[in-house]
């Protein structure tokens, strides 16, 4: 094997891996938190915007009152370039208890996008470095006097 595939390859293992155990990370933290949350009528009570780079992103602000009666206000971690709700819409909020204030609603999106895009980033890396070290392997096969005519 060449040096630079192998150093390449290194690289392309070693981000491989920190992503699936990001992705393990994040994925256990969302299946800790829908285990201990709670769930609760929610309404959109307002859209902030974001300008990034000269895109705008929206970032729907969610009301909802916890078990207490409480009433608890929160923004979207996830902005969108086309906002998908409008003020008024009811939405299914999913909270812990002892933590209220880091709610979130109760859509696949929400809750499983950090896990999928880590899991995506690491399977895709991991392919790349056994397309990598196979393409030189090959190569290195090819060039063996044994295999030529």
């Amino acid at each position: 094997m060449h040096i630079a595939t192998l150093i390449i390859a290194g690289i392309n293992l070693a981000f491989a891996v920190a992503a699936g155990v990001a992705g393990c990370v994040t994925w256990m933290r969302t299946r800790r938190f829908l285990q201990s949350s709670q769930s609760a009528p929610g309404i959109v009570v307002s859209i902030r915007t974001k300008n990034r780079e000269g895109q705008i992103f929206f970032y729907p602000v969610f009301q909802f009152a916890d078990s207490t009666g409480t009433t608890i206000e929160f923004t979207s971690n996830i902005g969108h370039s086309s906002c998908p709700v409008r003020v008024g819409d009811r939405v299914d909020v999913l909270y812990d208890p002892r933590q209220p204030e880091a709610a979130r609603i109760n859509r696949k999106l929400e809750l499983w996008w950090l896990p999928s895009v880590f899991a995506v980033a690491s399977g895709i890396t991991l392919l790349q470095t056994i397309v990598v070290l196979v393409f030189d392997l090959g190569r290195i096969i090819a060039g063996l006097s044994i295999f030529q005519s």
